[in-house]
């Protein structure tokens, strides 16, 4: 509950606010309630009471204070009633607001969010829990109205008012029963959206296997059906709800006829000529109905909220990445690292990837790392980086803890991966994003030379726009122009996982003949399955996986 405060205390502004507006509707209900009551006496059609604590107030207005007093009532109740929208709207996007900057600050931490949780996270389970926020401040507010002008009706006629708890108290528990029910439905909701977000994001990496294995077709069945399932539940759970809401209504004729009977046949009063009370009692009516759909519409979207602040909740590990701006140059060093493995073993949720793992690069190696596919071999990379901490043993660069070195040092790592990381900007732009220190012009078309880029090697085109999907660029030309901004930034450790699956043989035969070039002055680890990208190594890495552990053997 804690963890949910420091949620809700950046929210408290606008509940307050809600709240002092709905104690100012309230009274404003009050006088309206009053000043009919002192018309209808005025104009002769009720007779005059003295059990009204308002009497005095009956017996000495006139006609025209009764219309400027209800023009003043009228002014106050527009000002009020924007504040009571106001705050229930815009605490929906307060609510996004703080859950999305949660959620930008997590999704670059070590090791990143999966983007199809960061998808159902965003999509699906922040908007309903808006929704949730927005459904709340009615909720309490609308508490607040129903429990003043209950107090209001029993400053007028406390025996009535006796009636209205007891029958309230009837219709809260009908109401709560009920919502049980439809809360069982709408509790697992959240986690069926989150499923098929998995699983359309499945398909779509795997489309073609899917297509060619002429699988389509079942696969779409499933996706309607897993749709259908969510339906269900939520159909389930509305139709509960709904009856809740419905059933209100109903409800509240019953107590109105309630207070009708007693007040004829038991109290042996005229409730009729308390106007005051009447208008009173229907507001206390419709607000209760509209209290009670709030409580159902809350415990639908309930899960999404509580998954929300869950995640709000968590900690943020590791350290953001920061973009510092073209005029903080820093000062970079670009020495090869040395990289020792001693005895290092890795499990990850409870499994074992790696067992004591022992291996030495030096500095200025090249080293091919291969393996089949889930051995970990980009594990391995994490690993390094102290990303991700070894179960035991010691990961040295430099003769010092990972985790430690590379926030101590102002090196400079390269890394180029199989989807290429470009956006909507100029060629140049792109080129530099990450460069901490000063790139000429010329060092730039060197690099776009030694990646078969010289198309782009000239002052006009650095200024090419890459468009938002970057479709004026082929495959090719996006990974290329990946390599040269990892060349560019003169790295003391350069990391290539798959950085050759979208080239052509000869261009990537050229991209390993420019690695030979520079490979002194740089440790270079490289990920891949095709044996002419590693042809020029100097070490082979061969992950090879044993009863579910990988080990190593070096070539």
């Amino acid at each position: 509950m804690l963890s949910h405060w420091n949620f809700y205390k950046k929210l408290k502004g606008i509940f307050f606010l809600n709240i002092v507006t709905t104690v100012l509707f309230s009274a404003l209900e009050l006088a309206i309630a009053v000043l009919m009551q002192s018309y209808l006496q005025i104009s002769g059609l009720v007779q005059q009471t003295s059990s009204s604590p308002f009497t005095w107030i009956n017996n000495n207005l006139s006609l025209q204070s009764f219309c400027f007093f209800l023009l003043l009532v009228a002014l106050i109740r527009l000002f009020v009633e924007f504040f009571m929208h106001y705050t229930s709207n815009i605490i929906k996007h307060k609510g996004i607001l703080l859950l999305r900057e949660k959620l930008f600050d997590r999704f670059l931490d070590h090791p990143p969010l999966s983007s199809t949780y960061v998808n159902h996270l965003n999509g699906t389970i922040f908007n309903h829990s808006s929704q949730y926020l927005a459904v709340l401040i009615l909720f309490v507010s609308f508490g607040f109205l129903i429990s003043l002008l209950l107090l209001y009706m029993f400053l007028i006629s406390w025996k009535q008012a006796l009636i209205c708890i007891a029958l309230t108290l009837l219709i809260g528990s009908f109401s709560k029963i009920v919502t049980k029910f439809a809360k069982k439905y709408a509790d697992v909701i959240p986690h069926q959206n989150q499923l098929i977000t998995q699983y359309i994001q499945k398909i779509s990496s795997n489309f073609f296997y899917i297509s060619l294995s002429k699988m389509t077709g079942f696969e779409k069945q499933k996706l309607h059906e897993k749709n259908k399932d969510i339906f269900q539940n939520a159909h389930q759970s509305t139709l509960l709800t709904s009856f809740s809401s419905s059933m209100t209504p109903f409800l509240g004729l019953l107590m109105i006829v309630a207070i009708f009977y007693t007040s004829q046949f038991t109290f042996k009063n005229q409730i009729l000529n308390s106007i005051s009370f009447l208008y009173l009692f229907m507001r206390y009516i419709q607000f209760l109905t509209s209290e009670i759909h709030y409580f159902g519409q809350l415990q639908i979207f309930k899960p999404h909220h509580d998954e929300a602040l869950h995640f709000y909740a968590s900690p943020t590990h590791g350290q953001h990445i920061q973009i510092e701006s073209p005029k903080n140059i820093l000062s970079v060093q670009n020495t090869p690292v040395q990289i020792a493995f001693d005895h290092v073993s890795f499990s990850y949720n409870k499994k074992t990837l790696f067992e004591d793992l022992t291996f030495t690069i030096k500095p200025g190696q090249c080293v091919g790392i291969t393996g089949e596919s889930g051995v970990g071999k980009s594990t391995l990379f994490s690993l390094i980086l102290g990303y991700e901490k070894p179960t035991s043993g010691s990961i040295l660069i430099n003769h010092e803890q990972s985790q430690n070195f590379f926030a101590k040092h102002p090196i400079s790592v390269g890394y180029v991966g199989p989807e290429p990381f470009l956006f909507e900007g100029t060629l140049k732009e792109n080129i530099l994003y990450g460069s901490h220190h000063f790139v000429s012009d010329e060092e730039i078309f060197h690099a776009l030379t030694a990646v078969q880029l010289q198309e782009f090697a000239s002052a006009d085109l650095l200024s090419y726009k890459l468009t938002e999907d970057l479709s004026n660029l082929s495959s090719g030309q996006k990974q290329r122009l990946c390599i040269a901004r990892a060349f560019l930034s003169k790295p003391s450790l350069l990391l290539l996982d798959e950085f050759s699956s979208n080239l052509d043989i000869l261009t990537e035969k050229n991209i390993v003949k420019t690695l030979d070039e520079v490979r002194q002055n740089i440790t270079t680890l490289i990920i891949s399955h095709r044996e002419s990208a590693l042809k020029n190594v100097d070490t082979i890495l061969t992950l090879q996986n044993r009863s579910g552990v990988s080990t190593i053997q070096i070539q």
